[in-house]
């Protein structure tokens, strides 16, 4: 899992790849429940679940909730900045609900 976070991570923060890795992580409605999903959860289920194991693993689980976290913050950054960019391209969209 780890590995999968430093991943994420590091195509989400690039500048080439960041805006195209998250439009595929969104592009369906599926696909974009499923990271909000797991960008929301994994910070929670990381902090502690190998406490119970010893000192080491407790820091990896302490890397695994900072990898989780910096994920969902670019994420969520993401769908703000699509929406704000959806809101003010559509004007009439402000007055549709």
């Amino acid at each position: 899992m780890r590995e999968i976070l430093i991943l994420l991570n590091r195509l989400a923060s690039h500048a080439n790849f960041s805006k195209p890795t998250l439009e595929v992580l969104t592009s369906s409605k599926l696909c974009a429940t499923l990271t909000i999903d797991v960008a929301n959860q994994l910070p929670q289920r990381s902090k502690y679940p190998l406490r119970h194991l010893g000192e080491i693993n407790i820091q990896m689980a302490n890397d695994l909730a900072e990898l989780a976290q910096k994920f969902r913050t670019r994420v969520h950054s993401f769908l703000e900045e699509q929406h704000s960019t959806v809101d003010h391209s559509n004007p009439s969209a402000l007055h549709e609900s």
